[in-house]
């Protein structure tokens, strides 16, 4: 970490009052207080007098894991926990959250002010390198601060988050949350309060784009795109209120509300002769709640869907570092014989240690190498994803294709579906029942010819190794 060289000294905060005892359960790995322990002793000490909660998030910190390894990774953040439980006073507590966050509750403070010179002390104990066997590793880190005197732990929590990413954005090491920046990070205030009242007037809204077999130009599946249908912003992207669902309390609500629109969908699909699952997307901090698997189950039981229908989609982020809560998570979905992809695919450094760890049925494509897969760097990515999905048994999906060129290249490369504009963009699940109804060319459920007839033979490009591989037609095979 690299900041203001100066250390900041301080003198010690008036006389505490008397104190709850912080939480002592452990962590699995550092042995830290987890978040259920942090919101109970930090709504306790709310009633005592100020208190201050930092979030720390380290730098960098998954190039490390990609570098070196999870073990590497896992010493370093035992080493940063132990170096933050030293640098806080009696009576503050340090948490670990999951992955590379902490957070620090500082309790009995005398003035607001002294959270900010304490963030500055607590970050200098991380300053020193850390010896990983013949490596010292520099640790940075970036820190959101709040304070209050009332209220509740999960709002400070809320605050800190922001704060901390207006850090991380200005190249910062600490900033004080401030309510004009919480403001520009969420658009208004009043887009936060609205998302409860979204959840509940169903404004958030769930379109489907199909996922094509490549040869045939089947759908074989579709993706479930959110979309918050607000009442006086018009349609707002993922992008713009997505933060803010996470770091409300809304964060179980919304996710409900579209895997119950997803697989309402799915119903309606089956009992007209489609059955073809759906894919949907899931926070990150979904899989930190270890109820979220009985949620999911529930609502597969309410729609009467079976849980191979459902595809859950996730993002490289949730599995950098060894989260047994989010383990436990993922082997409970699977349990219920419910499907995992992983979504974006190459776009992260740990593309091959997350599969290591997670056993997942599909892998995804980001749609930036499909667009440039002309390109040697990106058309490699391509050729690589599909030779390994292949190898280990794994269904690949490119996103994307817009060009039927980009259709031939992926199905020569091996890539057995795809979805893009060439198909069909995302559209209303009533109005892809209708698509596939109408079919393409009077052959209900497909959305584009096949790229060759029935029975005929394809010889590929000579620089293609022999094999021989069905392509899911009858009587078609790749020959050399």
């Amino acid at each position: 970490m690299h900041g203001d060289p100066q250390r900041r000294h301080l003198r010690r905060d008036a006389t505490p009052r008397r104190q709850p005892r912080p939480g002592r359960r452990p962590g699995p790995l550092t042995r830290l207080a987890n978040r259920r322990k942090l919101q109970q002793y930090g709504d306790e000490v709310l009633a005592t007098g100020i208190v201050g909660v930092l979030l720390i998030d380290l730098n960098h910190f998954k190039e490390v894991n990609d570098t070196l390894g999870h073990s590497a990774g896992d010493r370093v953040l035992i080493t940063v926990g132990e170096r933050l439980s030293a640098a806080v006073r009696e009576g503050d507590l340090v948490a670990r959250f999951g992955g590379d966050e902490f957070a620090v509750i500082l309790a009995n403070l005398s003035a607001p002010a002294l959270a900010e010179m304490r963030a500055h002390t607590i970050l200098d104990a991380l300053t020193p390198p850390i010896q990983l066997d013949d490596m010292r590793i520099s640790v940075e880190a970036s820190c959101g601060v709040t304070t209050a005197s009332g209220g509740t732990i999960g709002e400070l929590l809320r605050r800190a988050d922001v704060a901390m990413y207006q850090a991380k954005q200005d190249g910062q090491r600490v900033v004080v949350y401030a309510h004009a920046r919480d403001t520009a990070d969420i658009g208004t205030l009043t887009l936060g309060g609205d998302l409860a009242h979204a959840v509940a007037e169903g404004q958030f809204v769930v379109n489907f784009q199909p996922i094509v077999d490549l040869a045939t130009g089947q759908v074989i599946g579709a993706e479930a795109l959110t979309r918050w249908n607000h009442p006086d912003r018009g349609d707002l992207a993922p992008d713009r209120f997505l933060p803010a669902i996470e770091r409300s309390g809304q964060l179980a609500a919304f996710a409900d509300a579209v895997l119950d629109q997803a697989l309402t969908a799915v119903s309606r699909w089956a009992d007209a002769g489609h059955a073809i699952p759906v894919a949907v997307n899931v926070s990150p901090r979904s899989l930190l709640d270890p109820s979220f698997p009985d949620a999911v189950a529930r609502r597969l039981a309410a729609r009467g869907v079976q849980a191979s229908s459902l595809v859950i989609e996730l993002t490289e982020s949730v599995t950098l570092s060894k989260l047994e809560v989010v383990d436990d998570v993922l082997a409970a979905l699977r349990d219920q014989g419910i499907r995992l992809a992983l979504d974006d695919f190459g776009t992260g450094f740990s593309s091959l240690a997350t599969l290591a760890r997670v056993a997942v049925d599909e892998l995804k494509i980001d749609r930036s190498f499909v667009a440039a897969m002309n390109a040697s760097a990106p058309g490699a990515v391509v050729r690589s994803t599909v030779d390994l999905g292949r190898s280990l048994g794994l269904i690949v999906v490119a996103e994307g294709i817009e060009r039927e060129e980009q259709r031939q290249q992926l199905w020569e490369l091996g890539c057995p579906a795809g979805q893009g504009h060439l198909f069909a963009r995302a559209m209303p699940a009533d109005r892809l029942l209708a698509a596939l109804r109408r079919g393409h060319d009077g052959q209900p459920g497909l959305l584009a010819p096949p790229l060759h007839d029935t029975d005929t033979v394809i010889r590929l490009p000579r620089n293609r190794r022999s094999r021989r591989a069905s392509t899911g037609e009858p009587g078609q095979e790749w020959v050399p």
